[in-house]
């Protein structure tokens, strides 16, 4: 297996999971035809599933941690609730954790962010300023929103009343080597995140791109997006930039750790796994 370290000049980014899940590929990409998977038909399972990895992302810089996204967590019928026990063979507790950089606030990435004690939902990395695009904010907790997704007043809204949610607008510097970069479609405020160190950097994807067939297809668009033909352009914005620049990716549900990089294979982009 790949090692889930990747080193990027003086930063770490270690890749955690919080389990794995499948779907298939029909029901996430209904247009796309069988005939169209059979190219890229390597990237599904047997039975025509899609498989998908539930990853997170903890970069050390300079002694501090920052962790990007926070799994399924550990409820009732959950694919999830491995993230905690990789902390704990990272040697990280989640009291050490400084920083929580949401990518959206969908469930399979804020799952985490709490933890059940007495009943009610308590903040569990509690000495950490959580990230958030304004734009998903407002969207997820609209109350008709917030109706057909209670994950949000379980898992988000407690940020806020601990005082420990930063909302942010667009592309923001957090540190020397870690900002964020505005990637809508998926969901209204999607934000991917960028890693720098000395000539090295690398890419936190998010939901920009569920499946590697997508690196060859950046117009498939699955059910997931809230827009579908936004979600196509960020992507296809995104490999580029990642093609020119020559970035390292890392992608979350992508098989575990979900490193690598864009190539060129007879004039097509492919992805390419560390």
């Amino acid at each position: 297996m790949p090692s889930p370290i990747l080193k990027l000049g003086a930063i770490t980014i270690m890749s955690l999971s919080d389990g794995v899940f499948a779907m298939p590929a029909a029901r996430i990409l209904p247009s796309v035809t069988d005939e169209q998977w059979q190219p890229l038909k390597q990237h599904l399972n047997a039975d025509g599933t899609v498989p998908l990895n539930l990853g997170s992302f903890l970069i050390e810089e300079g002694g501090a941690w920052t962790l990007v996204d926070a799994g399924f967590g550990n409820r009732p019928n959950s694919p999830g609730g491995r993230l905690l026990g990789e902390l704990e063979k990272a040697k990280v507790s989640p009291d050490q954790v400084t920083r929580v950089i949401i990518t959206h606030l969908h469930v399979d990435h804020i799952g985490w962010l709490t933890v059940d004690r007495d009943g009610k939902p308590h903040v569990l990395f509690a000495n950490a300023r959580h990230v958030v695009q304004r734009k998903d904010w407002d969207h997820f907790t609209q109350p008709e929103v917030k109706q057909s997704q209670p994950i949000i007043d379980l898992c988000a809204e407690p940020l806020a009343a601990a005082g420990l949610l930063d909302l942010i607008d667009g592309d923001q510097t957090l540190s020397p080597g870690i900002a964020t970069l505005f990637t809508p479609g998926h969901t209204p405020g999607h934000q991917s995140v960028l890693v720098s160190s000395g000539n090295e950097r690398a890419v936190i994807l998010g939901d920009v791109s569920h499946t590697p067939a997508q690196v060859t297809h950046p117009e498939w668009s699955p059910v997931f997006d809230d827009d579908a033909a936004q979600s196509a352009r960020t992507r296809a914005a995104l490999w580029e930039r990642i093609e020119q620049q020559g970035l390292t990716v890392c992608a979350g549900h992508y098989a575990y750790p979900g490193f690598g990089g864009i190539v060129r294979v007879e004039g097509k982009r492919v992805w390419q796994g560390a």
